[in-house]
């Protein structure tokens, strides 16, 4: 081992750790649909959950679950529509973890997926906030939202 490598490998084992633990902050669960029959349209954010108050450490990261799925029953080839999912999670307007899942159907088509935001780090006096939404756009319009606070002790 040459001197640089054992140095360096000295280097990591005395480091401190600057990473905690990961928490889970809450989940939700968004769904945007079309079909031909009335309503033509729609969308929802669901089964919301926030884990709060939650008891973190600081340098602790706090992840947020956005379960989104999307359906469009309109016959194929109908004109283009798309499913806007986003989330953001953070402590302020200045620090915001924002994250977005975006689907464009023409109709025939369904499917889901997760997206998530980890906000990291977090301090034991912070209230984080986490939004869920969902935009819908083409020739039909839609919209839902959901927004939670976490108290963090």
């Amino acid at each position: 081992m040459t001197c640089v490598s054992a140095m360096a490998t000295a280097l990591l084992f005395l480091m401190p750790t600057v990473l905690g633990a990961t928490h889970d902050g809450g989940w939700a669960d968004g769904s945007s649909w079309i079909n031909p029959s009335v309503p033509a349209c729609g969308a929802s954010v669901t089964n919301v959950f926030v884990n709060s108050p939650l008891d973190v450490a600081d340098n602790d990261e706090v992840t947020f679950y956005y379960n989104v799925s999307w359906s469009d029953t309109r016959p194929s080839r109908s004109p283009s529509e798309v499913h806007s999912f986003h989330m953001w999670a953070g402590w302020n307007a200045t620090h915001l973890f924002p994250k977005w899942y975006n689907v464009t159907t023409t109709g025939g088509a369904s499917g889901s997926a997760q997206i998530n935001v980890t906000v990291w780090p977090v301090l034991e006096i912070y209230t984080l906030g986490v939004l869920w939404e969902i935009t819908l756009s083409g020739t039909c319009t839609a919209y839902a939202e959901e927004f939670e606070e976490v108290l963090l002790y």
